[in-house]
């Protein structure tokens, strides 16, 4: 299935204003209007994390990977939720930020690279056989807004691993796409879509 990525639709509104002007003039209005949708997609991002999607029990040292996800919104979401008149999967992208700026100061903690998330994996291995040890990974998408920025999708992905003395515990995980609503200036969970799941 075809992927899109929703940024493009930015562009594709603006075209009939930019038309009328210049070739430089219209690449240099394109690229306002791409820095503005941007940024509103930047200020949105922090503020859905910092209020609307909580840390669980579950996070901790390391657990909630860097790098976003770019596991594809489904289509059907993509048009009910955003709008998006295209049948296709969007795929979002947001390289200039990381999720560390993102989400609340107090959480940074959680989030790490690869290097680091091995390190403290190396750390659990390393202790003594009569416990349990347990490894989660939470990994998220950059948000998707529809062009009014009241409604957004977040991509969720949730993997579990850990061991008893004596026996490996198989893997548990699942994924899928969180919707938001934003009501009265503030985002709202209104559900969650799962895409698959395993243990």
């Amino acid at each position: 299935m075809q992927r899109f990525n929703i940024f493009a639709v930015a562009r594709l509104a603006w075209f009939p204003l930019l038309a009328i002007a210049s070739p430089a003039s219209a690449d240099d209005a394109a690229q306002r209007v791409w820095k503005t949708q941007t940024d509103r997609s930047i200020r949105e991002a922090r503020e859905l994390f910092q209020t609307a999607v909580k840390p669980t029990d579950d996070w901790s040292e390391c657990s909630v990977q860097e790098k976003w996800s770019t596991y594809p919104i489904g289509a059907a979401e993509a048009q009910k939720y955003l709008g998006l008149k295209l049948w296709a999967n969007v795929l979002s992208s947001q390289e200039s930020t990381k999720l560390a700026e993102i989400i609340n100061s107090k959480d940074r903690r959680f989030v790490c690279d690869e290097a680091e998330r091995e390190k403290t994996a190396e750390k659990q291995r390393a202790q003594p056989v009569d416990r349990r040890i347990k490894e989660t990974t939470y990994e998220y998408g950059f948000p998707v807004f529809n062009t009014s920025f009241t409604r957004a999708i977040l991509m969720t992905h949730f993997l579990s691993l850990g061991s008893l003395p004596g026996r490996r515990i198989p893997p548990a995980g699942n994924g899928g796409a969180a919707i938001y609503a934003k009501r009265s200036g503030t985002w709202k969970f209104v559900e969650f879509i799962n895409y698959y799941h395993f243990h």
